[in-house]
């Protein structure tokens, strides 16, 4: 029988390296996602070491050097938030009891910020663009029975 006809066929072997193939590329790409500490909306988590360094962190006057810290617990946070229009600044987010929900409306920046904030946890986003107002920062996950309370706002002067 002549080999010319079964050049472009693929042969049996190739038919179990191919699936091989195709799941270590996914299996790399996965682990690659998940090393850069990144959710899909560029948020940075990480593990939180010292609840108590970021509770002082969030305790001293704010922004410090582009940097701000906003502390979640029951049924509170940790203040209100002032920064300047026109700079960017790094927003650092965690919760000190419970799992809470960070909200900040689509108006401050151009779209809306939604994270949620899990104990042992630390959260980092960039704050760009903002444009001056008053916005309310507000706790999006049920976290007891004063949830309702649980308001804030970031204030964006000219």
């Amino acid at each position: 029988m002549d080999d010319v006809g079964t050049e472009g066929r693929m042969k049996r072997s190739d038919y179990i390296f191919l699936p091989l193939i195709c799941a270590i590329a996914l299996f790399l790409g996965w682990k690659l996602f998940a090393a850069t500490e990144k959710d899909l909306s560029g948020v940075i988590i990480q593990p939180i070491d010292d609840i108590g360094a970021f509770i002082a962190a969030a305790e001293q006057i704010q922004p410090k050097e582009g940097e701000v810290y906003l502390l979640a617990q029951q049924w509170k946070w940790s203040g209100e938030i002032t920064l300047q229009a026109g700079q960017d600044y790094i927003l650092h987010l965690a919760t000190a009891d419970i799992q809470h929900g960070f909200h900040l409306p689509r108006e401050a920046m151009g779209q809306s910020v939604d994270i949620l904030l899990q104990p042992n946890k630390k959260y980092q986003v960039n704050l760009r663009n903002l444009k001056p107002g008053v916005y309310p920062v507000g706790c999006t996950e049920y976290c007891g029975i004063e949830h309702n309370k649980m308001r804030t706002k970031l204030i964006v002067l000219e």
